[in-house]
């Protein structure tokens, strides 16, 4: 449509539809319908570009998501704090490396020294047996070293009835609010990562951790993973009551 020249001092403007030669006033009537046709022609011409579209490689729709202010900074590793025969420390590198992220990624100074750090989580998660540290002291000791170093301690705990069940959409809920957190999972033994991120390709759910192997971030499938009962201590050791699957405290 073009608008038309207007009447002297006359409020109403009126229009001439190009295609039907038709003189209109744009009331509320003629607003809806020329909405109604344009959204029809914008359907069609969407409909056109879906059926002529090729088919795209898989991953064209890749998403990965880390915690705020993420960026790799070497993780401590069985090999980095000395433990290359055993390797059963995992829970406190894991720990370890989320302090480490608060410290040089989020400006919490005062949470990471290199050696002491672990040290002083090691100690107070110990002693140790060949399937690695008491499941019911990680969260105890972090929480007292994040207070020992000036911070308040906010935590935030997934299994409290002992369950032993975390899903993809919790874990993702954590890092999606910028929390770090203690990780538990058949790796296929039981394992104890920091879960830094997510990523999913297509359908594929994937995490981000770091793992004790290695200094940099790993990937691994959602359902590669082990999510039942009794997986951090898969010999029975320990009472259900002292299970802890996964954690997360925040320096405040």
């Amino acid at each position: 449509m073009t608008e038309q020249p207007s009447a002297p001092f006359s409020l109403t403007k009126s229009y001439m539809d190009l295609y039907t030669g038709e003189t209109l006033s744009l009331d509320t009537q003629v607003k809806a319908e020329i909405r109604e046709s344009y959204n029809q022609y914008v359907a069609n011409k969407a409909s056109e570009k879906r059926s002529s579209a090729s088919v795209q490689p898989k991953g064209l729709n890749t998403v990965t998501k880390y915690v705020s202010g993420y960026r790799a900074v070497g993780w401590e590793t069985y090999y980095s704090v000395g433990d290359t025969v055993n390797k059963n420390t995992c829970a406190p590198i894991a720990v370890t490396n989320i302090c480490k992220y608060w410290d040089l990624c989020k400006g919490k100074s005062a949470l990471y020294t290199a050696g002491s750090t672990y040290t002083t989580l090691k100690n107070a998660m110990g002693p140790y047996t060949t399937y690695g540290c008491d499941p019911s002291k990680p969260l105890p000791a972090w929480k007292n070293y994040v207070s020992s170093k000036g911070y308040t301690p906010s935590v935030y705990t997934f299994d409290k009835k002992a369950e032993w069940d975390i899903s993809f959409a919790t874990y993702k809920y954590f890092i999606d609010w910028n929390r770090p957190f203690l990780y538990h999972a058949l790796w296929p033994g039981g394992h104890a990562v920091a879960a830094f991120g997510y990523q999913y390709i297509e359908v594929e759910e994937t995490i981000i951790v770091a793992d004790a192997y290695s200094s940099t971030c790993i990937y691994r499938t959602w359902s590669s993973l082990g999510h039942g009962k009794g997986e951090w201590d898969p010999k029975g050791l320990f009472s259900e009551e002292s299970e802890q699957e996964c954690a997360c405290v925040i320096p405040l």
